[in-house]
């Protein structure tokens, strides 16, 4: 068995092997596709595969992103759902993908690894000092719900984003809709100085992006927790948000999971949640 780079016949058996992995053993509903609507699409991502009569047992996909690293633009890739089907696990599968796609995708790589071992010994580098996530609990008030994200707020959110994060990974339209595992619908709480991307959902916010000035997160709060009894974290421990979290009680605890490979260090930074696969 060999690792292949999947063409458009492949990808319908590809897409339900990373679902049965991903989302069914999780206890989750619905399809990666769903999440990530262009990724699956002839051009969307590099798809690498070991087959077995013809089926995928083991993969992973390369994303191609557009970077923006201070006043410099490049193009990486992050590599996600690196899966092997749980009858073929213990034979090196996955390790064989790993190595033939970082072979044939040329420049910087990134993924994110909660068991960053097997990455190691292929060479990719543990660097993520300001990965963090944390917990809010505390009664939220009572209110009427935020506003659905819709496609003429992007603009806006778009130029406050570019203000505050001079290094990002550029978004499409469909990057910014795109809606999150366990998000009935991403909401929007904004500003013209800040905005917050969250879902609310029995009585639990998650909050994606608290991002601008934060003279203004006093005002974008309230409708994060709106209705609610928690809110769960994920966030750069050193950005405006997790400085003004800490002010007010809330305490990130470091998460790290990104791995590097062939990406320089001075060109690093936390990648947004929302901007991951």
């Amino acid at each position: 068995m060999r690792v292949e780079e999947l063409a458009a016949p492949h990808l319908p058996a590809f897409v339900a092997a990373i679902d049965a992995v991903f989302v069914t053993a999780r206890g989750r509903n619905g399809s990666v596709a769903e999440r990530w609507p262009a990724l699956f699409r002839p051009g969307g991502a590099r798809c690498f595969a070991v087959l077995a009569e013809g089926a995928p047992i083991a993969g992973l996909v390369a994303r191609p992103v557009r970077c923006q690293a201070d006043d410099r633009q490049f193009i990486a890739h992050q590599v996600g759902f690196v899966f092997t089907l749980l009858p073929w696990r213990g034979r090196g599968l996955a390790a064989r993908v790993l190595h033939a796609a970082a072979e044939q995708v040329p420049g910087p790589l990134v993924l994110w690894a909660t068991r960053p071992g097997l990455y190691a010994k292929l060479g990719w580098e543990a660097w993520d000092p300001h990965g963090a996530k944390g917990e809010w609990r505390g009664e939220g008030g009572t209110g009427n719900e935020a506003p659905v994200l819709m496609p003429s707020m992007l603009p806006d959110l778009e130029a406050i984003r570019a203000r505050a994060r001079p290094r990002r990974v550029a978004r499409s339209e469909q990057d910014w809709l795109a809606r999150p595992f366990g998000a009935a619908r991403m909401l929007v709480a904004r500003v013209p100085q800040a905005y917050a991307l969250f879902a609310q959902q029995d009585g639990r916010a998650i909050l994606y992006e608290l991002v601008g000035d934060p003279a203004h997160y006093d005002a974008l709060w309230p409708h994060v927790v709106q209705n609610c009894r928690s809110a769960l974290l994920n966030l750069d421990a050193e950005s405006d948000a997790a400085r003004w979290l800490r002010q007010r009680g809330v305490t990130p605890h470091p998460n790290p999971l990104s791995m590097w490979l062939r990406w320089p260090p001075a060109d690093r930074w936390s990648l947004d949640w929302l901007d991951r696969i």
